[in-house]
C-alpha cells in the first residue's frame, strides 16, 4: 500500500539535551529561572509515513514494511494504524533479502510528531463538519452479575449479590501548537446503575481483606486525526476496561451481616491540562442511594465494607495514556451484643451505622504526549460519603418481660431464668448438664448426645488431598465415638476424646496426622500431632486436653485427621482446598459447646 506523506521544513535546534538538563540538576524549570527550552523541529525533508498494513509488533525497536515505493529514512515518523497502532521516529533502515524493510525506531511523542494540530474523532464515516466538532465517542458497556464469593477462609465468609451496569463515554481533546501540547482533556461520562448486596458472616477475631477480584475485562480501538488532513497523523487508541470486587472486614468477636445498597448515578471523571496552569481534575456527579434495612446479629465489633470499582486506561499507539476508576460501596460498622433487622427489635445494647458512597480518581501519563510536560498525580476526583440508616439502643428494653431489662439479663428470651446456669438459657437447672456443680456424680463428664444437645457434624471423607488415597474407591476413615463436656466453665481444662479407625481398603503407607483446632482461635491449633502411621482396619483413640475459651458463647472444635505431608493448621471452611504440602479441609469432626458462669 502506497504511504500516506506529509512534510515539514524547519531546522533542527540542537544543544536541547544540554539545556534541560542543567535547568533540572539547578531546579530552576519549576520556578521558572529557567528560559523556555528550543522547541524541536523535524529535519528538513521529515516525512510522515502512515501504514495502514502495518500492526504494531511485541518489540516497537523494529518494524518490518512488507511493500512500499517510497523508503522511509532516518528522522521520518512511521505511523502504524492496525491492532493498538504505533507512532515512532525512525533511527535505521535496512532492505531484507526477501525485498521488505526492516526499519529500527524509537520513541517520539504526538506533539513532536504534529508540530500543529487538533485532535478529534467519531465512530465510522461522518460529514466534515461532524469530523470537525465530534469529540465524544461511546466507548463500553460494563455488565456484571456481581453474585461472588469473595472470601472463604479461617471463620470468616464475605459473599456479594447484585449487578452493575455502567455506559461509558469518552471525551478526549488535544491541541498541539509549535510542538507543544497546549491544552489536554480526557474524561469519561455515563450513568451508572448499580445493586450490592454483602453477606458477612464472621466466626472468630480477625482482620481480613480480599484484594481486588476481577469479574468483567474489555477493550475496544478507537480511530481518529490529528492536524489538517492529509498532512496530519492518524491516531489509534484501545481502551482497556476492567470492573473487579472485594471487600475488608475486621472482627472483634462472633457476628453476621446481611445489606444492600442501590445506585443509580451520572458520573464523570477527567482531568484537564493548561500549559499556563497545569493540571485540574474534572468531575460531576449526581448519585442517588437507596439501601435494604440490615439483618444482624453481633456479639462484639464487626466492620465490613464490599465494594466494586470499573476501570478504563487509555493506551495511545500502545503507551499508556489516562487511567480512570470508579468505587461505588457498602460500608458497616457495629459494636453490639444482640441481634436485629428482618423485623426482630433488637434484644440488647447496639451502635451501628450503614454508609452508602463512591470515590473517584483520574491520572494522565504523558510518555507519549509531550517531552515537556509533567505527569499528573492521581486526582481524586470526587469521594462521596451518605449514612444511609443508623440504629442505637441502651439495651433497656425487657423482651421477656421478667422484670430484669435485656442488658441485665444474661437470658434476655427466658422469662425463668436471668443467668445461663450451669444447663443454659431455655433450660431447667437439672441433673447431669454436665457442669461439675450439677447432681450428677462428682468428677462425672456428661458424653456428648450427637444427635440433639452438640449439634454434631461428621464427614467421613472431605475434599482436597485427604480423600481415600487406597486403590479401592471409599472412605479412608471412620469415626464412631466422641466425649467431651457439653457445657464448660470459662477458662476450664477440657478432655476430648475421640475413637476412630481406619478402612480395611487403606493405603497403608499414608502420613497421618491429627489436629484439634478452635473458632476462637482459628490459627493457633489446639493440638497437633505428630507424623504416625496405623494399619489398615486398626481402631486408634485421641484424648487431648485444651483451655475453653474465657468468654461467654457458643463455641466451636474441629478434630481433623489428615493424610498429607503436613497438617492441617487452620479452622477453615468446608470448601477450602490445598495439596498435600499446604492442606485443605481435611475429614474431620465438628462439636460445638457452651462456656458459662
Amino acid at each position: 500500500m502506497r504511504p500516506k506523506t506529509s512534510r515539514n521544513h524547519r531546522g533542527l535546534h540542537r544543544g536541547l539535551v544540554m539545556l534541560m538538563a542543567g535547568c533540572t540538576i539547578l531546579g530552576l524549570v519549576a520556578t521558572g529561572g529557567c528560559p523556555q527550552p528550543p522547541i524541536p523541529e523535524p529535519p528538513p525533508g521529515r516525512q510522515v509515513l502512515v501504514f495502514e498494513e502495518v500492526a504494531s509488533p511485541e518489540d516497537l525497536s523494529s518494524v518490518t514494511l512488507n511493500s512500499t515505493d517510497q523508503n522511509p529514512a532516518v528522522g521520518d515518523v512511521v505511523v502504524g494504524t492496525r491492532g493498538g497502532g504505533l507512532l515512532r521516529r525512525v533511527n535505521g533502515v535496512s532492505t531484507n533479502p526477501d525485498g521488505s524493510t526492516s526499519v529500527k525506531t524509537a520513541p517520539i511523542t504526538i506533539a513532536e510528531a504534529v508540530q500543529d494540530g487538533d485532535f478529534t474523532f467519531t465512530d465510522g464515516p461522518s460529514t466534515a463538519k461532524q469530523l470537525a466538532t465530534a469529540k465524544t465517542f461511546q466507548v463500553l458497556n460494563f455488565s456484571a452479575d456481581l453474585d461472588r464469593t469473595l472470601y472463604d477462609r479461617g471463620g470468616l465468609t464475605i459473599h456479594t449479590d447484585g449487578d452493575f451496569n455502567f455506559d461509558v463515554t469518552l471525551d478526549l481533546d488535544i491541541e498541539v501548537r509549535s510542538a507543544r501540547i497546549r491544552y489536554f482533556k480526557s474524561a469519561i461520562e455515563g450513568t451508572a446503575d448499580l445493586q450490592l448486596d454483602g453477606d458477612v458472616d464472621a466466626l472468630a477475631g480477625l482482620v481480613a481483606e480480599t484484594g481486588d477480584i476481577a469479574l468483567w475485562s474489555g477493550s475496544k480501538y478507537l480511530y481518529g486525526y490529528i492536524g489538517v488532513f492529509p498532512f496530519g497523523v492518524p491516531v489509534v487508541i484501545e481502551a482497556k476496561a476492567e470492573l473487579v470486587a472485594g471487600g475488608v472486614v475486621e472482627a472483634v468477636g462472633h457476628g453476621t451481616l446481611q445489606s444492600g445498597v442501590s445506585a443509580d448515578s451520572f458520573v464523570r471523571v477527567g482531568a484537564e491540562y493548561r500549559r499556563e496552569s497545569g493540571w485540574s481534575g474534572l468531575s460531576d456527579q449526581g448519585l442517588s442511594f437507596d439501601y435494604d434495612a440490615p439483618v444482624w446479629c453481633l456479639e462484639g465489633e464487626l466492620g465490613a465494607r464490599v465494594y466494586v470499582r470499573p476501570t478504563i486506561e487509555l493506551m495511545l499507539y500502545k503507551v499508556a495514556g489516562p487511567y480512570f476508576d470508579i468505587e461505588p460501596y457498602l460500608e458497616y460498622t457495629a459494636a453490639a451484643y444482640a441481634c436485629g433487622g428482618g423485623g426482630q427489635s433488637p434484644t440488647g445494647a447496639y451502635d451501628w451505622e450503614l454508609v452508602g458512597g463512591a470515590a473517584a480518581h483520574a491520572k494522565v501519563k504523558v510518555d507519549i504526549l509531550d517531552l515537556y510536560m509533567i505527569e499528573s498525580p492521581t486526582i481524586t476526583v470526587f469521594d462521596v460519603r451518605r449514612t444511609l440508616a443508623e440504629g442505637h439502643g441502651d439495651g433497656s428494653l425487657d423482651s421477656d418481660g421478667d422484670g430484669v431489662p435485656d442488658n441485665q439479663d444474661g437470658c434476655p428470651n427466658d422469662p425463668n431464668k436471668t443467668s445461663p446456669g450451669n444447663c443454659g438459657c431455655g433450660q431447667p437447672e437439672t441433673p447431669g448438664c454436665g457442669a461439675p456443680n450439677c447432681d450428677a456424680p462428682a468428677g462425672q463428664q456428661c458424653p456428648i448426645d450427637y444427635e440433639a444437645e452438640m449439634a454434631m457434624a461428621i464427614i467421613e471423607h472431605g475434599p482436597g488431598p485427604c480423600e481415600n488415597t487406597g486403590s479401592e474407591p471409599g472412605p479412608s476413615l471412620e469415626y464412631y465415638d466422641v466425649a467431651m463436656p457439653a457445657t464448660v466453665a470459662p477458662g476450664q481444662q477440657v478432655t476430648f476424646r475421640i475413637d476412630w479407625n481406619r478402612c480395611s481398603d487403606c493405603n497403608p503407607n499414608a502420613v497421618i496426622y491429627t489436629s484439634l483446632i478452635g473458632d476462637w482461635a482459628p490459627a493457633d491449633p489446639l493440638y497437633v500431632s505428630s507424623a504416625y502411621f496405623t494399619s489398615c482396619g486398626e481402631t486408634a483413640r485421641d484424648t487431648v486436653t485444651f483451655t475453653a475459651p474465657s468468654g461467654l458463647g457458643r463455641y466451636r472444635i474441629r478434630w481433623m485427621l489428615c493424610m498429607a505431608f503436613e497438617p492441617m493448621e487452620q479452622f477453615c471452611g468446608n470448601d477450602y482446598e490445598g495439596t498435600a504440602w499446604d492442606v485443605g479441609v481435611c475429614p474431620y469432626v465438628e462439636v460445638s459447646f457452651s462456656v458459662c458462669e
